[in-house]
């Protein structure tokens, strides 16, 4: 029975059914608390009268005008679309503000046709994850605002029924390991070095030129962090767009600025939409957000290092023998009403180690299965002691024999 149920974990046939008995575990557990992050929220709220999505023009505005208080990354986490002919030169402003300020990462959005192998992505190198995500075609900016902006795909899987629980690091894309949008944020804050990084299918360690390791960040087998939603990151005040903007003119003619940009420097910007009808909402167990908010999530999970790592799998193997060892021996109690008390407790026993192994260690066990496969062990063990114990009428032969 353990070896049947690390073959279905191995090929993945019970993720879903592990991540929901995780979350219920999560959520019974106290949270982290949470850091502060060098990341300042910002969003578009209002759109007034022009028409969405805009042009280049409204960011190349914000870059010149926060370009002064040095952000140390600037996330514009909102598709950048061709702009018409006639409005070429605000692509050009755009890109002109990207190369001067050189640490913009834009979105490079999913599309259902296929893009060219020859993307211009960062490549990861190493070792794919067992059922990683992948993205054949994207949508990537116009080439002039493309030519000194970093990438990264903004993708947020929904589990069956329809939330946000994790969201992607790394994605497949032609073959090759490439960064979601949150990743190359996170990356160009520490001025990783994509060439000396790597995957281990596992775990995701940036490393800068030297080959210093900066960060070692454990992923799923999908390549994906889960995320620990707080209200705060979702519902809290950002900073709207145009504010800053506002507040830098101010700076400049010394008048009182609405916003303290000297609070900006050496921070990511986080740019999001969050105005009605220019996103699309996504479902959190705290509630419907933004996808700037699930980004802004990840990222202030990534500072606190606050995620889960997938139990070992010596770890994982060593806990299904033992487990359903334990439930074999719990089913050849003679009472069973006894036996049934005992494999109730015992699974509580096991939840609740889980439980602690996820607080204290921040390992991921997959709940579903230990407690699945010591539930059917323990059932089949039972029947089948009672089926050939001895008949009291007769002890040499035994019940089934009749």
């Amino acid at each position: 029975m353990s070896g049947a149920a690390f073959i279905c974990y191995s090929f993945g046939l019970t993720a879903g059914y592990d991540q929901r008995a995780s979350d219920m575990l999560s959520r019974m557990l106290p949270g982290k608390t949470p850091a502060t992050p060098p990341v300042m929220l910002v969003t578009i709220q209002d759109v007034g009268q022009q028409i969405w999505p805009w042009t280049g023009l409204d960011y190349a505005v914000f870059l010149n005008a926060i370009a002064p208080f040095k952000p140390a990354v600037v996330a514009i986490d909102i598709p950048q679309q061709s702009s018409e002919a006639d409005y070429k030169i605000y692509d050009l402003q755009f890109g002109k503000q990207i190369r001067h300020l050189n640490r913009v990462v834009l979105p490079a959005q999913a599309l259902t046709a296929k893009s060219p192998n020859q993307t211009p992505l960062d490549v990861l190198p190493g070792k794919a994850p067992a059922h990683l995500l992948a993205v054949n075609s994207l949508d990537f900016p116009p080439p002039d605002i493309l030519s000194s902006a970093k990438l990264g795909i903004p993708a947020i899987p929904l589990t069956v029924n329809q939330q946000s629980q994790k969201i992607p690091l790394i994605l497949g894309h032609h073959r090759k390991l490439v960064p979601s949008f949150v990743l190359q944020t996170y990356a160009q804050y520490l001025s990783a070095d994509w060439d000396k990084s790597e995957s281990t299918g596992t775990a995701i360690i940036l490393r800068d030129s030297t080959n210093r390791e900066l960060a070692r960040i454990p992923i799923d087998s999908e390549g994906c962090l889960s995320l620990h939603y707080q209200v705060d990151t979702l519902k809290s005040q950002a900073n709207e767009f145009y504010q800053l903007v506002v507040s830098s003119e101010q700076i400049r003619n010394n008048f009182p600025p609405l916003i303290d940009l000297t609070a900006i420097s050496g921070k990511i910007l986080l740019v999001g939409a969050e105005a009605p009808n220019t996103y699309q909402p996504v479902n959190t167990a705290k509630g419907s957000a933004s996808p700037v908010r699930v980004q802004y999530q990840a990222l202030k999970d990534l500072f606190a290092a606050n995620f889960l790592r997938p139990a070992p799998t010596l770890w994982l193997i060593a806990a299904l023998l033992l487990t359903s060892l334990t439930a074999s021996q719990l089913a050849l109690c003679k009472n069973l009403t006894v036996s049934v008390l005992l494999e109730i407790a015992w699974l509580a026993v096991i939840a609740a180690g889980g439980a602690v192994l996820m607080s204290q260690q921040q390992w991921l066990f997959p709940f579903a299965v230990l407690l699945a496969t010591n539930a059917l062990t323990w059932t089949l063990t039972a029947i089948l002691f009672r089926l050939n114990e001895p008949n009291p009428d007769n002890p040499y032969k035994t019940a089934s024999a009749y």
